[in-house]
């Protein structure tokens, strides 16, 4: 989520972005990276113990 964080730098600079919405948004952005790690790593565990056997 690097990229997302440099926009977001870059358009505070060109004053896009205010300060106090930076903040917000890179918090939200955080907080929804954690999940969609959470979701992927639930994801493979899952798919790990539903795989079929090959034959």
């Amino acid at each position: 989520m690097k990229c997302g964080k440099t926009h977001l730098l870059i358009a505070n600079r060109l004053t896009y972005v205010s300060s106090r919405d930076m903040e917000s948004l890179l918090a939200r952005t955080s907080e929804i990276g954690r999940m969609l790690n959470g979701l992927v790593r639930r994801w493979k565990t899952r798919d790990i113990r539903y795989r079929k056997p090959d034959t």
